[in-house]
């Protein structure tokens, strides 16, 4: 073999005929095939890199970085390799990961000094921990077959042993983890001490050897940790020796022990037993009694399954009958109300127009006789509406026995009805829910496009125009006494009219102009807040019922004409809604809310961890806004949306849910309408210069040289719109739309040819026309000339039709 290998390397690496000559010996050849097999390797080995500069290592490890878990009492293992339901549970209770230390089913490291004693490392963990204060526990590691080794309170082991594992740490508890052996293992010599009962002890016996070393009893039994917690053993378990009667001879309890030469100092024998199988019995009592608590939840859900059912059965069986009677009623009231109809005078007849919840209309003539029972029975008899809810201008009609006439309903009236949600939901409140039901959300608008179809349609259920006259110098005045004194207009069209602008004819612009000035006027005197505002909390209207007609002004105007004050904050119309803001949301109307100086510090410190030189600012922030602790810079976000709460909900909360009240006027319009349809709404209808030139529609000539004109006009006058500032360009909206807002579809722009001093901007407001000179020769001349008859206060009446 040796020649065959020597053969193999000695024709690869050489030609040398040395090693076939006859005159070496074998541990010659031997030496020289072991040296080309040398030879061959460092051929195919790649060449090692010199070290030219030696390296110096680097500063020793101070800390090692582990997880801690605690695990409860007599709890299963959780995996750690995957997010486990069973570590959410034990974070639930208090135990698991740290607080500060734990995110998604993850645990993060923890930094552990190395220097740390045994007792600094204890209350280390239990400053994490505060299950841990007052109690014994032991730490361990686990392999990867899970199995829990213990381990030392040593920083320094764990490095040692590089552990990148969960440290898991138990409580011990001091009656069944820790027992003494001694109590549980001798038995008295004593006569009268064997006579003892056959009730056997609480405390666990440990297991001994047989070949264990009697202990002296001077010596203290150390105590075993025991994982499992302290059962009492029956008495037919074979896991502790049943003590003979009082006649036991003291050779007979000699014999009974395994070693019975071997005695403690004080007489007492080691008593023999089987430590396994008092563990095969300990399981059977544990797996017996977690079976004997399942079968008794298991009844316990079974009874109240069937106890369910049987309510259940009984109320459908009550609804039954109920349903039953009240059919029986309405077709009676029915019955009364064409006999009233048929039996009073022509005089006594009204029509009245009921509004469904869908929107529909239903007619009916009736005799001011009718009571108001037999009209809430007729309505649920003809319609698909449950419990009706009759609602008359503005005001809710009691169902009760008094006829109408007595309620205020003397003419032709249109009534809004409406599902009573509040008693049908009182109704069935006593029936229980399945125990993995979700709640119900009867009322959700997600869609822009719903909460417009809303509008459009109690638009078309509005009654004929009401004439309205106001001032420009009284404007709130005049508009609150309005809808104070015919609280029933807002379910009519208006007709404005200024005083002092009578030419102007109200085709919905007049309407627009009136909406837009009477908020301006409101926001300086009933509202504060930068550019979101919010109604300010005032004794003089909270109480009086103007922040309610302000409510029912935002919920006609924005039916009548779309119009929605931007200036609002948004938090007050999801308020309106369903009530759910999110975090985000807070923030950006609170920056909104508060001056420009405080936005741009809020700004900063949530986006910016250098507050070098802002320590003064800080503090005076948070102390005009209701704080007492300057935030860190961990806590400095949750710190400003507690200011957020408070100046945006909290403050104003009594002033906000006024105007909800006043915005209720229509039921069905606000309701449910989440957080996206108002940012969508708002969004919408706030003014851009991009927003304004993407909705004109021009009307040009159909002459060439003319067009030709009109479309450098265009040029100079798009180059206008871009040059106007955010306040210059809503005043120029409103110039040509009476609005501030884009509440109209599209903007028009039409030419004429004026020129000289008759040459200037005219708009026609209702159909959101304007019409500019097709004679402007630069960009320069129409912007000035724009300026010029736009920052004129004749600009902002009417003077003409």
């Amino acid at each position: 073999m040796y020649n065959h290998c020597h053969l193999f390397f000695t024709i690869t690496d050489h030609n040398s005929d040395d090693d076939f000559q006859t005159n070496l010996t074998y541990e010659e050849r031997l030496e020289s095939a072991i040296a080309d097999i040398g030879l061959l390797r460092n051929y195919s080995r790649p060449a090692k890199r010199s070290r030219t500069v030696k390296q110096k290592p680097g500063p020793k490890a101070k800390v090692v970085r582990l997880r801690f878990y605690l695990l409860p009492d007599g709890s299963d293992l959780p995996k750690f390799t995957k997010p486990d339901p069973l570590i959410e549970r034990h974070q639930n209770l208090g135990y698991g990961f740290p607080v500060m230390y734990y995110s998604n089913f993850k645990g993060k490291n923890h930094p552990v000094a190395l220097h740390l004693s045994e007792d600094e490392f204890k209350e280390m963990l239990q400053s994490l921990f505060p299950k841990l204060m007052n109690k014994t526990f032991t730490l361990y590691t686990q392999n990867q077959r899970r199995k829990l080794t213990e381990a030392p309170f040593h920083p320094q082991h764990f490095k040692d042993l590089k552990y990148q594992g969960v440290v898991i740490i138990k409580i011990q508890d001091a009656t069944g983890n820790f027992v003494n052996p001694t109590n549980s293992l001798t038995v008295p010599t004593s006569t009268a001490a064997l006579t003892t009962s056959t009730q056997p002890s609480t405390s666990r016996p440990v297991p001994v050897s047989t070949h264990a070393r009697p202990v002296p009893v001077s010596t203290p039994a150390r105590p075993v940790p025991v994982s499992t917690p302290a059962r009492p053993v029956p008495v037919s378990s074979p896991a502790r020796p049943v003590l003979a009667p009082s006649t036991t001879t003291e050779h007979e309890l000699t014999q009974a022990t395994l070693n019975h030469q071997t005695w403690i100092s004080s007489g007492t024998p080691v008593v023999t037993f089987n430590p396994r199988q008092y563990l095969v019995n300990e399981q059977d009592i544990d797996f017996a009694s977690s079976l004997a608590a399942d079968r008794e939840k298991e009844e316990s859900r079974q009874a109240a399954r069937a106890r369910r059912t049987l309510e259940r059965t009984e109320r459908t069986r009550q609804r039954d009958q109920r349903k039953e009677a009240i059919e029986q009623l309405q077709i009676k009231a029915v019955g009364d109300l064409h006999i009233l109809f048929i039996t009073s005078l022509a005089e006594d007849h009204v029509s009245l127009v009921f509004v469904l919840p869908d929107q529909t209309v239903l007619e009916k003539t009736v005799s001011k006789k009718t009571s108001s029972e037999i009209l809430h029975l007729y309505v649920e008899a003809c319609t698909d509406v449950v419990l009706a809810k009759l609602v008359y201008c503005g005001q809710l009609l009691v169902r009760q026995d008094s006829t109408i006439e007595s309620l205020g309903i003397t003419g032709n009236s249109r009534i809004i009805v409406e599902e009573n949600l509040e008693e049908i939901l009182d109704d069935s409140s006593s029936e229980e829910e399945p125990e993995d039901s979700e709640p119900i959300n009867l009322l959700n608008v997600n869609d822009l496009a719903d909460l417009e179809t809303r509008r459009d349609r109690i638009r078309e259920g509005l009654l004929p125009a009401i004439n309205v006259t106001v001032k420009r110098e009284h404007i709130i005045e005049d508009v609150l006494s309005t809808y104070r004194d015919q609280p029933d207009i807002i379910h009519h069209h208006i007709n404005c009219t200024f005083v002092g602008e009578e030419n102007a004819l109200d085709l919905e612009g007049v309407t627009r102009e009136m909406f837009s000035v009477f908020f301006m006027a409101v926001f300086m005197k009933f509202f504060i807040g930068n550019l979101h505002k919010l109604p300010r909390v005032d004794a003089r209207t909270l109480f009086n019922g103007t922040l309610q007609i302000i409510g029912k002004i935002i919920s006609h105007a924005y039916v009548l004409c779309n119009y929605l004050p931007q200036g609002i904050s948004p938090l007050l119309y999801i308020f309106a809604g369903n009530g759910i803001y999110t975090d985000e949301l807070l923030l950006q109307t609170f920056s909104a809310f508060i001056t420009e100086t405080d936005s741009k510090l809020v700004n900063h410190l949530l986006s910016n961890t250098n507050w070098d030189g802002l320590h003064a600012e800080i503090v005076n922030l948070i102390s005009t806004y209701g704080g007492f602790e300057v935030p860190t810079k961990t806590t400095v976000r949750q710190s400003i949306l507690d200011l957020a709460k408070i100046t945006m909900t909290v403050i104003p909360c009594v002033p906000i849910s006024k105007i909800k009240v006043g915005m209720d006027c229509y039921h069905l319009l606000w309701n449910g309408v989440t957080e996206p349809v108002i940012i969508n709404l708002m969004d919408q209808y706030k003014p851009t210069h991009l927003k304004v030139i993407n909705l004109i529609s021009y009307t040009t000539s159909d002459d060439p040289t003319l067009c030709s004109l009109e479309e450098k006009v265009k040029t100079y006058f798009e180059r206008f719109i871009r040059s106007l500032s955010n306040k210059q360009l809503l005043h120029f909206l409103k110039f040509w739309t009476s609005s501030d807002i884009l509440c109209v579809p599209r903007l028009y722009v039409s030419f004429n040819s004026t020129q000289g001093f008759n040459r200037r901007p005219i708009a026609n407001t209702c159909s959101a026309t304007l019409q500019i000179s097709r004679f402007y020769f630069s960009a320069d001349e129409l912007i000035e000339e724009f300026n010029m008859y736009l920052s004129h206060s004749s600009s902002a009446m009417f003077d003409s039709i």
